[in-house]
């Protein structure tokens, strides 16, 4: 945690924007075994928050991935239009999940942050004949299209997960079963 924060201090230092790169999300695990336990000990959570929120101005996003799960993560200590926490899948099928990658759009401008983000998975549930140079299909092309968000932003992930609550209208309905 200190050299983070020493590193993200010399790159504000330097004018520059980054995107922070990890394998364990600071986040409660989503599989149904382990649903609810942290990841992390509560003090490091909130300790990698702080560096986050701190160094907002030079933090683009924060892209994690450990849970062989595409997850977008609302953080009530985010600026309402920075990214939310963006949790990966994985290329290593496990926990009957598909190979899957993801490409990551981000504004080439002054921000850096991600806009939008396209996921390609490859069904393994066939056999994939050996002849064939790409497996993986474009599975959701748009993200924010997909589901039906305006922007890839803290504040529009809490608007979605607000819309899957339940008692949400039909409306809703398709969002949730995307």
């Amino acid at each position: 945690f200190a050299w983070l924060e020493n590193r993200l201090s010399e790159l504000r230092d330097q004018g520059k924007k980054v995107l922070v790169t990890g394998h364990i999300p600071p986040m409660l695990q989503s599989f149904t075994g382990s649903l609810g336990q942290p990841l992390y000990l509560t003090e490091q959570q909130q300790r990698m928050d702080d560096i986050i929120v701190s160094h907002s101005d030079v933090v683009a996003a924060l892209l994690v991935a450990h849970v062989h799960s595409n997850e977008l993560r609302y953080n009530p200590r985010y600026a309402d239009d920075a990214p939310p926490l963006l949790v990966g899948t994985s290329l290593s099928p496990c926990y009957t999940t598909n190979p899957a990658f993801r490409v990551v759009k981000y504004d080439s401008g002054g921000s850096q942050s991600p806009i939008d983000i396209a996921t390609f998975s490859a069904d393994i549930s066939t056999d994939i004949p050996a002849d064939v140079s790409n497996p993986f299909t474009d599975i959701i092309s748009s993200l924010i299209d997909y589901l039906g968000m305006s922007s890839l932003t803290n504040k529009e992930t809490l608007k979605l997960a607000n819309k899957m609550l339940p008692g949400s209208n039909d409306q809703n309905q398709l969002v949730w079963d995307n």
